[in-house]
């Protein structure tokens, strides 16, 4: 039997109900706003902006999780991006430079730890179907880490964590980091 091949849908106005019944792996393109597309992965979907780069190769940068963000909002994003680049600026970059200034910000209120737990787990963790063992892995590598701002987490000491990780328990230390980055993407998604 042959796996069935993702589809794609060129040009369809985009509803909540289009978005949901897209399987992993479709892509559906937005009729009303160039470049704005929904991508379905196994566990999620997401907004998408396609462009050309200044360098004429095709590119994209995610915009949001189509669960959180509104199409309307979406929208909006992928103007804003479109302007950015018509101004010359690179859409990733701006989107980086985006993600740099909530950590700033985040950083000057001093969003612990402890804090970005919380709502990692109360706001995506809890609808999952594993979410408490998520959480607890959480919990038990980064306890030493709960007081402190989350902005001032290093690279380095996240390589520290997960080499004593790995020492004890190898697979552990690839699903803490998976559950690290994908609790600061919350964060950054939530600003």
């Amino acid at each position: 039997m042959h796996p069935q091949t993702p589809t794609i849908h060129q040009g369809r106005q985009l509803t909540a109900a289009a978005i949901q019944a897209l399987r992993p792996g479709d892509y559906l393109a937005d009729a009303n706003e160039r470049g704005l597309r929904v991508v379905a992965y196994p566990k999620r979907k997401a907004f998408l902006y396609r462009y050309r780069g200044h360098d004429g190769r095709l590119r994209q940068v995610t915009i949001g999780d189509a669960r959180e963000l509104s199409i309307a909002e979406a929208r909006g994003r992928v103007r804003n991006l479109r302007q950015a680049r018509s101004d010359g600026h690179d859409p990733r970059h701006v989107r980086l430079e985006a993600i740099a200034e909530v950590v700033e910000a985040t950083a000057q209120t001093v969003y612990t730890v402890e804090q970005l737990i919380c709502d990692y787990a109360t706001e995506h963790l809890a609808r999952t179907k594993r979410g408490a063992e998520r959480e607890r892995l959480l919990r038990h590598d980064l306890g030493h880490w709960q007081r402190r701002g989350a902005a001032t987490i290093t690279r380095a000491e996240v390589k520290a964590l997960l080499a004593d990780v790995g020492a004890r328990a190898p697979d552990t230390a690839g699903r803490v980091l998976r559950e690290l980055r994908s609790a600061y993407a919350h964060a950054l998604d939530r600003e």
